[in-house]
């Protein structure tokens, strides 16, 4: 059987999220872990549980790091392979047992992922739903009072349930579509 697309995100609307690719792309979530895994190493050196010494920069090899996946079954071991084989190759090898000292995969994995949302909602979607509220917000500048109220709580219920009050603060910014109210508060357009 030919591989399909998982999903209609994958195929027919693609070119829609094409934007949030490296974001949400396993090659990112490996390039993101390998960050997180190193910038771990340099914290275990300042505290003093890893000799001090320089870490090289290291260019990740999405391939390896795959074709490693592939032998041992585990993304997360993969990596950690990987990084311990380039350190090793640069001459680190004082380095090598630390990688990934006391972490699980699921510490790796949080960070990692909470990271790439953090920068598609700051870089891509607020920004979305910002142009999108300012172009919604046009139809009812012309209309009554309570139609405007009407769609300022709606938009902003809407944007509430996507997340948007978490990611305007984290990008500093507020959409323009009145104030959001909280889960306790009534709306008062």
């Amino acid at each position: 059987m030919k591989d399909s697309p998982l999903s209609p995100i994958d195929d027919r609307y693609y070119e829609e999220v094409r934007e949030l690719s490296p974001f949400f792309s396993q090659e990112s979530l490996v390039q993101e872990r390998a960050r997180i895994e190193l910038e771990y190493l340099s914290f275990l050196m300042r505290v003093g549980v890893a000799p001090s010494s320089k870490i090289p920069a290291i260019e990740v090899s999405y391939e390896e790091v795959k074709g490693l996946e592939a032998d041992l079954g585990h993304d997360v071991k993969a990596l950690e392979v990987h990084l311990v084989n380039r350190l090793r190759a640069s001459g680190r090898e004082e380095l090598a047992p630390f990688v990934h000292l006391g972490l699980t995969s699921e510490d790796v994995n949080n960070l990692a992922y909470e990271r790439l949302l953090s920068k598609a909602l700051k870089s891509v979607m607020v920004p979305a739903c910002e142009r999108l509220a300012v172009g919604l917000g046009r139809g009812w500048q012309k209309t009554s009072p309570a139609t405007e109220r009407s769609w300022r709580r709606r938009s902003s219920c809407c944007c509430e349930w996507m997340g948007m009050r978490r990611a305007t603060r984290m990008s500093g910014k507020r959409l323009k579509t009145g104030r959001f109210p909280s889960r306790r508060s009534t709306w008062r357009g």
